[in-house]
C-alpha cells in the first residue's frame, strides 16, 4: 500500500496555505450573511449600507509608520488620518485602544462610493490579513476626546458610515465596540453636528457614557446635532447606549428627519437639573424625527429620568414614535413624551404601537397642540398612574393595571403572552402596515392574522435574531 507522506505543519508554505484557506472560509461565511432580514431597521435608502470597499487603511492609537496602508504602517490617533489619501469606497480600520484626539471626517461621498470606518475586528479578513495584525487590536475603542466624533468644522460629509460593531452579527442590545467616554467632562457633548454639510451619515453600535449625576458647568450630551446652518438630511443613529449625561440628544435647526433606533438609553440627569433641564431627546424647530424600537427608562434609584424621555419643542414635518418600550419613570415630574405647553409646537405626532411600563405619565400634552394627522394606536399602558393626554385619533390602546400581558416585566421582557380577549394586547390592535410592518425583533406585526397591541407582535417564541443584512 502506498504510504502518504506527513506533511510538516511548522513548514512556512503549509501555513502560508492554511491562513488562505482560512481567508477563503471568511469569505464564504460573509457572503452567506449578507441576505439577511430587510426589515426597515437594516436598509439605508433601498441600498446595502456595506457596498464592497476599494482599499482599506489602519489606524492605531500609536505605534504605527504613518503611511496608513498596514497595521505595521498605520496611521498615529485618529488625527493621523490623511483625508487626501482616503477615496470614497475606501474602509478605515480603527484598533482597539485609547484615543484621546476627536475623528474629523472630511470626505464627500456620493451614490454607492461610501466610506466606512470601522472597529478592528477579527472575523474582518480585512483586519487579519493585513500586515502586522495582533489579536489586541480586536478591542473596545476608548475615545476620551470630548467631542469624540465631530462633524462641526465646516467640512462637507456625505456617503459616511462609522461603525463600532464588535462582531459582523452583534444582535440588538450589544455589541457596543466604539467607547465614547465622556466620564471626565462637566458639560461638551460625545458627537458633535454643527453647521456644516452632513448628509447620508450612520453612526452605528456605539456607547457613550457621561459623568453621571453631577453639577453640570454647561449642557452634557451624548449627540449635539444643535445645527442652524449647511444641511443634515438622511442621518442614522443605530444600536446606541446612552447614559450618564444631564440630557441625551439635542436637536434643533436644519436636521431634516433624522432615524434613531435600537436606543438603550437611561440614568440621564443634572444635579443642577433647574439649569440643565434633563431630557432624553429634545427637539425645536427640526423637520420631523424617528424615534423606534428603543428603550428608554429610569433605574431604581433616584438617578433615573426626572422628566422628559421625549420632548418636542417648535418642529415642522411629522414625529415617528413607534415599537418603543417606556419603563421604571416613576417621578411623579417624570413624562416619557411631551409636547411644549410653552411653544405651542406646530408638530404631527405618530404615536404608535409601544409599551409603557411604570411610567407615571406616558403621554403630556397639555395644551392640546398636536396637529391634525396625529395618531395615538396600538399602545399598552400598564401601571401608568398619571397622564395618558389626547394627541389627534385615538385608538386600539390598552390602559390596565392587571392582568399582566408581558412575559417577565420584572426582567424588562415585554414581549406579549398568547393570551387573547379583554384587557390583552394579542390580536387587538389596528392594521398599521400603512406606516411600518415589523417589530424591533423582525418578526411581522400581524403575522397570525391580526395586528397585535405593543412594541411586540406576538410570535410564539422571543428570539433576537442577528443583524446580518448588509454585513460583510
Amino acid at each position: 500500500m502506498e504510504k502518504h507522506p506527513i506533511i510538516n505543519l511548522s513548514d512556512p508554505v503549509v501555513a502560508k496555505i492554511k491562513r488562505s484557506i482560512f481567508l477563503v472560509t471568511l469569505v464564504i461565511l460573509q457572503l452567506g450573511c449578507s441576505t439577511g432580514s430587510n426589515a426597515p431597521a437594516y436598509e439605508y435608502n433601498g441600498k446595502m449600507v456595506y457596498p464592497p470597499s476599494n482599499a482599506n487603511w489602519y489606524v492605531r492609537p500609536s505605534g504605527g509608520s504613518e503611511s496608513g496602508t498596514s497595521w505595521t504602517a498605520a496611521w498615529n490617533g485618529l488625527n493621523g488620518i490623511d483625508w487626501s489619501a482616503v477615496s470614497c469606497s475606501d474602509t478605515i480600520w480603527v484598533a482597539g485602544g485609547t484615543y484621546d484626539k476627536a475623528l474629523v471626517p472630511n470626505k464627500d461621498c456620493s451614490g454607492n462610493n461610501r466610506l466606512h470606518i470601522r472597529r478592528a475586528r477579527v472575523d474582518a479578513m480585512e483586519c487579519v490579513g493585513a500586515d502586522g495584525w495582533k489579536a489586541s487590536f480586536d478591542d473596545t475603542i476608548n475615545h476620551t476626546a470630548s467631542p469624540a466624533i465631530s462633524f462641526s468644522y465646516g467640512y462637507t460629509n456625505r456617503n459616511i458610515t462609522i461603525s463600532g460593531r464588535s462582531t459582523a452579527n452583534p444582535g440588538h442590545w450589544a455589541g457596543y465596540g466604539w467607547y465614547l467616554n465622556m466620564k471626565g467632562i462637566t458639560g461638551g457633548t460625545a458627537t458633535s453636528f454643527v453647521n456644516g454639510k452632513t448628509d447620508d451619515v450612520t453612526l452605528e453600535y456605539m456607547e457613550a457614557e457621561g459623568p453621571g449625576v453631577i453639577y453640570y458647568t454647561s449642557e452634557g450630551t451624548a449627540i449635539d446635532l444643535l445645527q442652524y446652518s449647511g444641511t443634515n438630511t438622511n442621518l442614522l443613529i443605530s444600536h446606541w447606549k446612552i447614559h450618564g449625561f444631564s440630557s441625551g440628544i439635542y436637536m434643533c435647526g436644519v436636521p431634516i428627519n433624522p432615524i434613531f433606533e435600537y436606543i438603550d438609553m437611561y440614568n440621564n440627569r443634572a444635579e443642577n437639573a433647574s439649569s440643565y433641564h434633563p431630557d432624553g431627546w429634545y427637539s425645536c424647530g427640526i423637520n420631523g424625527f424617528t424615534v423606534r424600537y428603543s428603550k428608554l427608562h429610569g433605574v431604581t434609584d433616584s438617578a433615573g429620568f426626572a422628566h422628559e424621555g421625549i420632548f418636542h419643542g417648535n418642529c415642522g414635518g411629522t414625529t415617528w414614535i413607534y415599537g418603543n418600550q417606556f419603563y421604571d419613570q416613576t417621578d411623579s415630574t417624570a413624562k416619557s413624551i411631551e409636547t411644549n405647553p410653552n411653544s405651542y409646537p406646530s408638530c404631527t405626532l405618530k404615536i404608535l404601537n409601544n409599551t409603557f411600563y411604570n411610567v407615571y405619565n406616558p403621554i403630556w400634552n397639555s395644551h392640546a397642540d398636536c396637529l391634525p394627522g396625529s395618531e395615538v394606536r396600538n399602545n399598552i399602558f400598564y401601571n401608568c398612574t398619571g397622564r395618558v393626554d389626547s394627541c389627534g385619533t385615538a385608538s386600539n390602546n390598552l390602559r390596565i393595571t392587571s392582568p399582566n400581558p408581558f412575559v417577565n416585566a420584572n426582567a424588562n421582557d415585554f414581549h406579549i403572552i398568547s393570551t387573547t380577549g379583554t384587557k390583552y394586547p394579542r390580536n387587538a390592535g389596528m392594521d398599521l402596515s400603512g406606516y411600518f410592518r415589523t417589530d424591533g425583533d423582525g418578526v411581522p406585526f400581524g403575522g397570525d392574522g391580526a395586528w397585535d397591541i405593543g412594541a411586540y407582535e406576538y410570535n410564539g417564541k422571543m428570539a433576537y435574531p442577528p443583524n446580518t443584512s448588509g454585513v460583510r
